[in-house]
């Protein structure tokens, strides 16, 4: 039995969908497009496929970075909202205290001129910001099938400096 070209407002659309799909699923992603016979999808979702995940991946880590404001962040929103207060005024704190955070530890930064004191201030941002990229290294390096332990440290140790440079460099 051949198949029949698919038609605007034809009732088989959805089976032929899921079919298209099941062919996807089994030739790993190399299933041709219903629509257009003879042609393969798979130039041009690899590369989207690929601008994806790599921004997902540039998140992460730029999350990571701010790992002590969005903690202090996720604790005030989440804190005001266990006292009882409505869900969108515990957003609000939330978001405030986590520029807060970043205004202070900012404006610390910039004018201490005490060395001790300053490295300690760097060293709250960054030590979680690398207890933070550690465990997100950690996890893609053994989805990827890499040595995680040492994928993981290395990540941890450029995030972490990272994270001192933002708060103590200009226009970070």
């Amino acid at each position: 039995m051949g198949e029949r070209p698919i038609e605007p407002g034809d009732g088989f659309v959805a089976r032929q969908f899921l079919l298209y799909f099941a062919r996807a699923v089994v030739a790993g992603g190399s299933a041709p497009n219903p629509l257009k016979k003879g042609r393969d999808a798979m130039p041009i979702l690899f590369p989207l496929t690929l601008i994806g995940v790599g921004f997902l991946i540039y998140a992460l880590f730029a999350g990571a970075t701010l790992a002590l404001p969005i903690g202090a962040g996720l604790a005030a929103g989440f804190g005001s909202a266990a006292l009882g207060i409505a869900p969108l005024p515990s957003i609000v704190i939330g978001i405030a205290a986590f520029m807060g955070v970043i205004a202070l530890g900012r404006f610390a930064a910039l004018s201490l001129s005490n060395r001790p004191a300053r490295g300690m201030l760097i060293a709250v941002f960054a030590i979680p910001a690398a207890i933070a990229s550690f465990s997100v290294a950690s996890a893609f390096a053994s989805l990827a099938g890499f040595a995680s332990f040492a994928v993981a440290l290395v990540a941890a140790c450029l995030i972490g400096a990272v994270a001192a440079h933002r708060l103590t460099g200009p226009g970070a």
